[in-house]
């Protein structure tokens, strides 16, 4: 998985993932505006991954910062998309959002301290 502290921004990339598991663990410092970014990408997984086995996010520390803009994800990805990693206290201190996504990962039941766009 892509983790740490910094902001960085992915545009046209192909996250593969190749066991269950998360794409991001972000550790976004609490004063830092922007995490980690994903415009137009594609979450896809490699063969063998079961379908919902994989999270677009887990927070590393209590401000993690995730956005995704237009990606495709696809089955492998879990219907909450973002896990909270047993961290509940941190569901109101967390930046996790998505738009425009589309794929077979797609849900309407997104983790409550999702925001979907």
């Amino acid at each position: 998985f892509i983790f740490g502290g910094a902001t960085a921004y992915f545009e046209d990339c192909e996250f593969i993932s190749v066991e269950k598991g998360f794409v991001f663990a972000p550790s976004t410092p609490k004063d830092t505006k922007v995490g980690f970014v994903a415009k137009n990408c594609k979450f896809v997984a490699a063969d063998g991954v079961p379908p919902h086995s994989c999270y677009i996010a887990r927070p590393w520390r209590d401000h993690a910062a995730v956005e995704l803009i237009d990606c495709y994800l696809g089955a492998h990805i879990h219907p909450d998309g973002f896990d909270d990693w047993g961290k509940a206290h941190a569901h109101s201190t967390v930046r996790f959002s998505e738009r425009g996504s589309y794929g077979e990962g797609v849900s309407k039941n997104r983790a409550s301290f999702v925001k979907v766009i």
